[in-house]
């Protein structure tokens, strides 16, 4: 009786359902629980763009991301992303029973966690969550998600910055079903196990976690599981190991990417096991040993990146055999050998070339003709000279091209600026190329330029009005600059057309140059006055004019340079004043206007506002007045030069407080960033001679009041100067003595106090001026004896004690009177005195003779002239040595006298203008030299003194000095330099020596004290002989900002500490690996002010000293080395420490709390290093702080600390740059910020930083570049935050939760070269405060809330705008008809709603996305001739009308063409070249018609082709089995007609997926299909094939595997996302991002007869098959339960017999099933999966099943039912009176209530609302019943 009242009631609920459902409105199609639960999900998002406002009404399976199954009408998927959602997740989404896929990816969840209930959604399989801002730990819950498929928590860096971490991975192994996994970015760092765990999933395909901060991966695996995976990211973590041999064991691995770690040791040569691997990336490691020969075993191997390691050897020809390459990236390593066309034979796809900075040299046949065409090449120092590579006239179309400092000594070719009109960067420079340019390059669209350095002439040509950076310098360029360069060019950011010969006047239009930043136009002939125009100026930083003809006034508008840093206003013609608008220059280190007509009085100004001045120079004007005391308040001035003007007054005593000439150290390096190729310099009067400096100006302190008419004392408190190197203060009228404590200054080289009436001793102090090269103090009143000392024994010329007539004592003639004189020697009587007289008498008449005889001889007979002349020419070197080397005390009385009177009587009469042995052996020098620019042309006749490059010691005639540097010298040192005996200084850098070594002659050198042989390109070993130059002060082998590698290395440092002088050392690039010694060795030496050895491969250094000796130390550099250690702590007690760089090396650990006793540091950078921790607190005491740079590591914490401490230093720190971006930092940017008023850079982006920007950072008026993006900031900005940034240029606050609120009228005060806003809430409106902005480059504002039409104003903005993104907004309107002057480079409109027809773009536009809108009218038919720069077109889902122009075959750049789903049509152009470059093809869902065009097969580079849904006919051509790279190739719903060609399964080895679905084909499936191992979806449905299914399907290898393919296309080029429509569970659905892990095959609606092949059962990693509506006949095979994975079967309308296999009962993921209308017989089996179908329909048909849900019963099925006979009997009179009643009483009660509902609407909700939970828990409670009741019946 229970049972019948139960079934009673299952017909009494579905009745009243029916009646519901037929009665209501369409509403109530959902279910009622799981509406109500995503109304409070949507209850607790934020949702500011109005996302989810469909979700309103009864049917929630039509609201917008929400997905109902078929028969159930339940939700089984959300898709929710980039939907800018905030706030929490609602555990309501638990009543979502059924949902097997949840996107909430690209939102914005405001740092809350992962909620742990997601854990609970048991029927999970897809979960994607990524970029969405969480934080916290990563739930363990997860792991419950049996099913789940693909796990997506990762983030990209450019979007958003993951605040996720896991500590433990165990819960990874328990998602058994998992076949993607995505944690970029979590912390992983204490996840150990990491591998472990992941190593438990069979099934997993794609593994990506880069940048988790991994510090280890196991060298080896007991049982390797991931046989499997295709993709493996394991890059930008922090590995340190070898390569582990199991990498190279997984065998279908696609892509593997270890990039950015510190990887060592050799690359295994064990890639047999590899064949399907297309990435390899090992790029960024410390990799050492050959590259392997094996590398050739990669068959399919696609992009190779081996770039910045330490691979050594040469590169292997086997290379040139992997016919597949499309990137090859060597670079940045210390290859070497000869690569001839070998290397490329089979390399047709190769598309980037990157051999750069290693020691190749390319040797290949003048007719080579390269088998690619390159889009990128990449040569800078190989050598491929001395001819001009005459194989890039085959390259048309590259877009970069570089081969500077390739040994190129030849003239560029005519037909060079032909090749291509798109190319984006060119550099050419360091060569010996000539010729003049064209007259016009306006074509060619190129955005950087570098031709500097080499031998270009001629006038300067048209140029492209987008080109940014024009580097020309050290040419013969000629003519004038342009007019209208200004106009021509106004993206310039860097212009350098120094050191030419450009005469006429400066273009008024080079002020309309607002980007400018860079302005070099010094060393030319340029006249005129200087134009008075510069107010727009303001991002300019380097100007200089030096060196030329300019007159006339300095222009005030040069005080609106607010960004200026350096003025060179030197030797030129300029008269007046200062302008007192220079005040407003504040940031000015350095300022030049010496050589001038400048007058008036030295502007008090200058130190009251110019407070960074490092170097004031303002000599030889006509200033007049007193010296201004109050220059002494320039804190960092190092160098001031006011001599040679009319100045007057005493010298001001407060000239003692130079701040930075109180110390024993230098600043930094000034200026010349490397991106800008500018090198600071100066010219600087030391030792009485103008010496040129460059790098090494940072190490000069220099005081210079010389020439003027200065009167008093020289104030005592100069001494004080102890840093000091030089002082002039000769030629005044200075008097008093000379200060006693002048010895202090134990720095200073050069003294001059000549020419004044100094009075008085000269200080027996002086004598401890150890450093001291020149002195000069004749020509005063000084007197007393000379003091003796070993330093000023050395200055043996008398001339600089002369016109002291009290002076006596040596080297002067005139002796000291005996009460000052200690009489050494007895007096041995007055004929001794008279012996000598006339001695010394005999002497001179007896040399007057000889030379008068000599001379008569010499001039009849010239052979004895050239002997003599030879003999004296040794004699007088063997007597100048001799005498050197004698020190005054060995000499006495007249004896010296006399011989040193003969010796200059022949020093003037016999060396014709230097030494001529020393002449002699220069000639030798430039012998052996090779000299290809001539720079040594001078080197003739006797005077070698003044050939270029050398200088003499005036007082001896000796050379000193030899400055051979930036010469492009060559070939070899001769040893004759050895006969320069007396040389100094010696500098040969920037040069190119071919990588010869250093001849070790040099350390003989004794005299020398500078050494600079850097960027030469020596290499071998550094000769230890170097050791020997005790005199040395600086020695430079490093290599500087050139591109040279250095080849120098050396293993032993031993050598170092015998240059006890040394103050200055630069090794950079020196590969010291082997030197363990390197920091024992510099301990050694005390005087040590700078030791830079960035880059030497530097290994370890040592945690502890047991005594630290470099107390001196103002600058170290460590940068770019391998160091893996934690910071010794002995590196902070460095009390003169400035600079401190340990960047780019392997620091961990914490810094030590250590900065109180580093007072000094100015400059600190320690990034990219795996830092951790706090920042110190003590950090916050460095007040003289400039620069920080903490970047790119791992700190966490707060920086409130670090800014307020530095908000409370008196005076306030100069700090400029403060960069912290890339670390794990959290909480608020503290509001003291603002007291950091010198601040110009402030970066913190990429961190976790949470609250609201405040409003004090617009109080930093010197701001220029600020960026916060990708951190957890939310709130609201007003103009408050903008008040005082007028210096603004880059303003970046993207992917962040702010809303900017400003008023409509707002006009910024800056204006902005690049705007970053994307996902920040700007909206409704379109901002109107950008009308102010004009001239931005870039600007980019997607997905920014904004709802309104796009104002006309806005394209009037500015011409020059590099980059737009407007996309995922709702901006409407239309786009001007013509945009061609708006020289835009990438234009991103998509999903918006413009609408309007396509406007006229600028031709060198090149990514273009308009897809997502309303466009309408047709594509413009010359596009091909109009756009020819383009790469990326996508016009997808618009109104697009007509045909397809032909004119895009000629777009030969042009890689992504989408016009999808618009309204095109006729037929295909058929004008495809193989000169394309084409990737994508999508002309899906149009109207055209036609065959498909043969000449597509000329499209040798596609990889995706998408022609379905159209209207094309007839056979598939032949020819595109030419297209041997397609992935994915879809023809389907056309009218195809013919037979599968059996070359599809031959020529597509990488095709995924092929869809020829709804065609005309006939005849046989071609067996040859399942050649196609990486085919994941294979659809053939709905034509007219015929035979039998292929038995080799079953050897599909994808769809063999439980797992799938990496990612196939998406956005890999521009936005594009590959799509494919598959037929699957009854449904068409549209796959796009999960494309990856769909594996299907559908053969259905054909003609296929005979059995189905057991052998399908082996492709157990198959989701979907469908064989419905054939002629199949048989039984389904046995095994079909072997395809556990599958989710949709249907076998449906075929001859099908026997019955459903049992095994089918165990395909647990199975959720679609139709067996309907075939022969199928017995009982239908149960079990967990079979129970859920409960629709008869999958079974209808079969008419000999039986059981369960067919109402049909199987035989034995009564015998069941007796048993409960006779207690139904007992009730049967019962029953009947109880079902009499239910009819009348069921009308009743359902007219009651519709009576009653029609009059009370909210009742009838209520009513409704109630019904459906009812309904909800019957559908529930009665399914459970009735499997048991099933289960019960069964069993019986």
């Amino acid at each position: 009786m229970a049972y019948s009242i139960s079934i009673s009631l299952v017909h009494i609920i579905v009745f009243l359902w029916i009646q519901i459902k037929s009665a209501s409105p369409s509403e109530l199609s959902c279910n009622e629980f799981e509406r109500s639960a995503l109304l409070k999900l949507k209850q607790s998002f934020k949702d500011p763009l109005n996302a989810l406002s469909s979700w309103k009404g009864f049917d929630c399976c039509s609201w917008k991301g929400v997905e109902c199954g078929n028969y159930t009408d339940r939700v089984i998927g959300l898709n929710l992303s980039r939907k800018s959602l905030e706030g929490e997740i609602n555990p309501s989404l638990l009543e979502l029973k059924h949902i097997i896929s949840l996107d909430l990816s690209m939102n914005d969840f405001n740092g809350t966690d992962i909620p742990d209930f997601i854990g609970s959604l048991a029927n999970l399989r897809y979960l994607n969550l990524s970029n969405s801002n969480f934080v916290g730990s990563v739930p363990h819950h997860l792991g419950n998600l049996s099913r789940l498929q693909y796990l997506d928590l990762g983030s990209d860096e450019s979007i958003s910055i993951s605040g996720l971490s896991n500590d433990d991975l165990s819960w990874v192994s328990r998602l058994s079903s998992l076949r993607y996994l995505d944690m970029r970015m979590i912390n992983l760092r204490k996840a150990t196990n990491w591998l472990h765990e992941v190593n438990k999933l069979p099934s997993l395909s794609v593994l990506r976690l880069s940048s988790c901060n991994i510090y280890t991966i196991p060298q080896s695996i007991l049982h390797l599981n991931l046989t499997y995976l295709t993709v493996f990211d394991l890059s930008s973590n922090n590995i340190k190991s070898t390569l582990p041999e199991w990498l190279f064991n997984m065998t279908n691995l696609n892509v593997l990417d270890l990039s950015r770690n510190f990887l060592s040791g050799p690359i295994p040569g064990t890639f047999q096991n590899m064949p399907f691997l297309k990435v390899l990336n090992l790029g960024h490691n410390s990799l050492s040993g050959y590259i392997p020969l094996s590398i050739d075993q990669l068959s399919s191997l696609e992009e190779l990146y081996l770039n910045s390691n330490r691979l050594n050897g040469t590169l292997p020809q086997i290379i040139g055999q992997m016919s597949t390459l499309t990137i090859l990236n060597v670079s940045s390593n210390l290859l070497t050998g000869i690569v001839t066309e070998s290397h490329f034979a089979n390399l047709s796809r190769l598309n980037i070339l990157n051999l750069s900075f290693n020691n190749f040299s390319l040797q290949v046949s003048s007719n080579w003709t390269p088998p690619f065409r390159l889009d990128s090449i990449y040569m800078s120092s190989c050598r491929l000279g001395p001819r001009f590579p005459p194989w890039l006239i085959t390259q048309k179309g590259y877009a970069k091209l570089d081969i500077g400092n390739a040994g190129v000594v030849d003239s560029l070719p005519t037909w060079f600026w032909s090749l291509t009109s798109e190319i984006v960067s060119l550099n050419l420079s360091l060569n010996q190329i000539k010729g003049s340019l064209p007259p016009s390059l306006h074509s060619i669209s190129i955005t950087f330029m570098d031709l500097s350095s080499n031998l270009f002439e001629g006038p300067l040509p048209r140029l492209h009005h987008g080109i940014q950076m024009l580097q020309l310098n050290d040419n013969s360029f000629e003519g004038t600059i342009p007019l209208d360069l200004g106009h021509d060019m106004p993206m310039l950011r860097c212009l350098q057309l120094s050191n030419n010969l450009f005469h006429g006047p400066i273009p008024r239009s080079l002020c309309e140059l607002d980007r400018l930043v860079v302005l070099w136009l010094a060393n030319n002939n340029l006249t005129g006055a200087i134009p008075d125009c510069w107010s727009n100026l303001g991002a300019l930083e380097i100007l200089d004019l030096g060196n030329n003809n300019l007159y006339g006034r300095i222009p005030e508008s040069f005080g609106y340079m607010n960004s200026l840093v350096s003025l060179h206003l030197n030797n030129n013609d300029l008269f007046g004043e200062l302008p007192l608008s220079l005040k407003n220059c504040t940031l000015l280190t350095l300022l030049d206007l010496s050589n001038n007509q400048l007058s008036g009085n030295i502007p008090t100004w200058i130190p009251n506002s110019l407070t960074n001045l490092i170097i004031l120079r303002l000599r030889s004007n006509r200033f007049i007045g007193p010296v201004p005391p109050e220059l002494s308040r320039l804190n960092s001035l190092q160098l001031l030069d006011i001599s040679i003007n009319k100045l007057s007054g005493t010298i001001p005593i407060s000239f003692g407080n130079f701040t930075s000439m109180k110390k024993t150290k230098m600043k930094g390096t000034l200026l010349g960033e490397p991106w800008s190729g500018y090198e600071e310099h100066l010219m600087v009067c030391i030792n009485g001679r103008q010496l040129r400096y460059t790098k090494t100006l940072s190490l000069v302190t220099s005081v210079d009041l010389s020439s003027n008419n200065l009167y008093g004392e020289i104030p005592s408190e100069i001494t004080s100067l102890v840093g000091l190197l030089v002082l002039n203060l000769s030629k005044n009228g200075l008097s008093g003595e000379i200060p006693q404590n002048i010895g202090n200054m134990g720095w200073l080289e050069s003294l001059d106090l000549s020419k004044n009436q100094l009075n008085g001793q000269i200080p027996p102090t002086l004598s401890n001026l150890t450093s001291l090269t020149h002195l000069n103090l004749s020509f005063n009143n000084l007197s007393g004896r000379i003091p003796l000392g070993f330093q000023l024994q050395t200055f043996t010329d008398p001339s600089i004690y002369e016109g002291n007539s009290g002076l006596c004592g040596p080297p002067l003639t005139e002796g000291c009177s005996q009460s000052s004189v200690n009489i050494t020697s007895s007096n041995s009587g007055g004929n001794d005195g008279i012996g000598t007289l006339w001695l010394e008498l005999s002497v001179i008449a007896g040399f007057v003779t000889g030379v008068v005889v000599v001379l008569s001889a010499l001039l009849l007979q010239r052979s004895w002239r050239l002997m003599l002349f030879v003999a004296v020419d040794k004699a007088f070197d063997w007597v100048h040595a001799k005498i050197g080397r004698t020190t005054l005390k060995d000499m006495k009385g007249s004896n010296f006298l006399s011989v040193a009177m003969i010796f200059m009587f022949l020093s003037s009469s016999l060396s014709l203008g230097c030494v001529t042995s020393e002449r002699r052996a220069l000639l030798n020098l430039k012998e052996g030299l090779q000299d290809p620019l001539n720079e040594l042309a001078s080197w003739k006749g006797f005077d070698c003194c003044s050939w270029n490059g050398v200088d003499c010691d005036h007082s001896t005639g000796f050379i000193s000095s030899l400055k051979l540097n930036n010469m492009a010298l060559g070939g070899k040192i001769s040893p004759s330099i050895l006969e320069l005996k007396q040389l100094t200084s010696l500098d040969l850098s920037l040069n190119d020596f071919n990588e010869t070594n250093i001849p070790e002659f040099v350390g003989s050198l004794r005299e020398l004290k500078y050494l600079n042989l850097s960027s030469s390109n020596f290499g071998g070993p550094i000769p230890h002989q170097l050791g020997n130059l005790s005199k040395l002060e600086y020695l430079d082998l490093g290599a500087g900002w050139s591109s040279v590698i250095n080849r120098l290395s050396d293993h032993d440092l031993g050598w170092v500490s015998n240059l006890f002088s040394l103050r200055y050392i630069d090794m950079g690039g020196v590969n010291l690996t082997m030197a363990n010694n390197w920091l024992d060795e510099f301990n050694k030496l005390p005087s040590l002010l700078e030791l830079r050895l960035s880059s030497c491969s530097i290994n370890v250094i040592p945690y502890s000293l047991p005594f630290l000796n470099l107390s001196s130390l103002t600058v170290l550099d460590l940068s770019s080395n391998n160091i893996n250690s934690t910071l010794p702590p002995w590196i902070f007690n460095m009390t003169s420490l400035s600079m401190l760089d340990l960047g780019v090396n392997a620091f961990h650990g914490e810094i030590p709390d250590a900065f109180k006793s580093s007072s000094s540091l100015s400059t600190i950078i320690l990034h990219f290093n795996h830092l951790e921790g706090k920042i110190p607190t003590t950090t916050g005491t460095l007040c003289k702080i400039e620069y920080v740079d903490f970047s790119w590591n791992n700190f966490s914490g707060e920086i409130t600390e670090l800014v307020e401490g530095l908000s409370q230093c008196h005076p306030a720190p100069n700090l400029t740059q403060l960069i912290l971006a890339h670390n794990l930092l959290s909480g608020s940017i503290p509001s003291s910020t603002e007291n950091l008023s010198s601040l110009q850079v402030l970066f913190l982006q990429s961190n976790r930083l949470t609250g609201v920007i405040p409003e004090g950072l617009g109080r930093l008026s010197m701001l220029r570049r600020l960026d916060v993006s990708s951190n957890l900031l939310n709130g609201v900005i007003s103009e408050a935050h903008f008040a005082n940034l007028s210096r603004l240029k880059e303003f970046d606050i993207s992917l962040n939760n702010i809303s900017l609120t400003v008023s409509s009228d707002w006009v910024p005060p800056f204006q902005l070269n690049i705007i970053s806003m994307p996902s920040c809430h700007l909206g409704p409106d379109f901002p109107a405060w950008l009308r102010t902005q004009k001239g931005f480059s870039e600007l980019d504002i997607s997905n920014a809330g904004i709802s309104d039409t796009l104002p006309d104003w806005f394209w009037n903005l500015t011409s020059e705008i590099a980059y737009l993104n407007f996309s995922q907004n709702n901006i409407s309107g239309r786009l001007p008809s013509s945009l061609q002057s708006i020289s835009i480079t990438l234009m991103d409109l998509s999903s918006n709603r413009f609408a309007g027809s396509l406007p006229l773009f600028n031709p060198n536009i090149t990514v273009l996305h308009l897809y997502d809108n309303s466009f309408e009218g047709t594509v413009p038919l010359d596009i091909g001739a109009t756009l020819p720069m383009l790469k990326n077109l996508l016009l997808s889902n618009n109104l697009i009308t007509g045909t397809i122009p032909s004119s895009v075959c000629e777009m030969e750049y042009l890689e992504v063409l989408g016009l999808a789903n618009n309204f095109l049509s006729g037929e295909l152009p058929r004008c495809w070249g193989s000169t394309q470059l084409l990737k994508i093809l999508d002309f899906g869902n149009n109207n055209f018609h036609g065959s498909i065009p043969a000449s597509l097969g000329s499209l040798t580079f596609l990889v995706s082709l998408h022609l379905n849904n159209n209207s094309l006919s007839g056979k598939l051509p032949e020819s595109l089995k030419n297209c041997t790279g397609l992935v994915a190739l879809d023809l389907g719903d056309n009218r195809l007609a013919g037979e599968i060609p059996i070359w599809m399964g031959e020529s597509f080895p990488n095709l995924m997926v092929l869809r020829l679905h709804s065609n005309r084909f006939v005849g046989k499936i071609p067996t040859e299909l399942s050649l196609l191992t990486s085919l994941q979806v294979l659809d053939i449905g709905n034509n007219s094939l015929s035979g039998t299914i292929p038995i080799s399907f079953g050897n599909f290898t994808a769809m063999i595997e439980t797992q799938k393919s990496g990612d196939l296309l998406y956005e890999i080029w521009g936005s594009y996302v590959d799509n494919v429509v598959l037929y699957m569970q009854g449904r068409e659905l549209t796959y796009t991002k999960t494309l990856d892990l769909v594996t299907s095959i559908d053969l259905s609606s054909n003609k296929l007869h005979g059995k189905i092949p057991d052998e399908l059962t082996n492709l157990v990693g198959l989701i979907d098959l469908d064989l419905s509506n054939n002629e199949l006949v048989g039984e389904i095979p046995a095994m079909i339960g072997d395809l556990k994975m599958l989710l949709s079967l249907d076998l449906s309308r075929n001859k099908l017999y026997g019955p459903i296999p049992p095994s089918l009962s165990t395909m647990t993921s199975l959720n679609h099933l139709n067996l309907s209308y075939n022969n199928l017989s017995g009982r239908i089996p149960t079990g967990s999966q079979l129970q859920t179908f409960n629709d008869p329909s999958i079974y209808v048909g079969n008419t000999d099943l039986c059981g369960p849900p067919l109402s049909k019963k199987c035989p034995g099925d009564d015998e069941l039912m007796k048993t409960n006979s006779t207690a139904s009997h007992e009730n049967e009179s019962e029953a009947v009176w109880f079902y009499s009643s239910i009819p009348p009483g069921f009308a009743f009660g359902l007219l009651l209530v519709y009576g009653v509902m029609l009059f009370k609407s909210t009742w009838r909700f209520a009513f409704f609302l109630s019904i459906d939970s009812m309904y909800d828990w019957f559908y529930v409670t009665i399914g459970v019943n009735m499997r048991r009741l099933r289960r019960k019946f069964g069993a019986e």
